[in-house]
């Protein structure tokens, strides 16, 4: 998913970047910033799909495993009041 990102918001660069250098007029140039503002979007989504991927895998292996059978703890009552 992160490549499919980053792979869409480079052909998002190059065709905003296409079409911004042979303008035809105002509505040709504002099209062309839209389409590398989306570009750029997508290269912040795969950004932030990567981040929370490395953090996830990161959990995992700090996490310590879990007990198998559940550790029953009993009130004590120490001294005499």
């Amino acid at each position: 998913m992160r490549f499919i990102f980053f792979l869409s918001g480079l052909i998002a660069y190059f065709l905003g970047a296409m079409v911004f250098t042979r303008p035809q007029g105002a509505l040709n140039e504002t099209l062309a910033l839209l389409i590398i503002v989306n570009g750029t979007l997508f290269i912040i989504g795969a950004g932030i799909i990567d981040a929370i991927h490395n953090n996830l895998a990161d959990k995992k292996e700090s996490m310590p495993e879990a007990p198998k059978e559940k550790e029953r703890i009993e009130p004590t009552f120490s001294g005499d009041q």
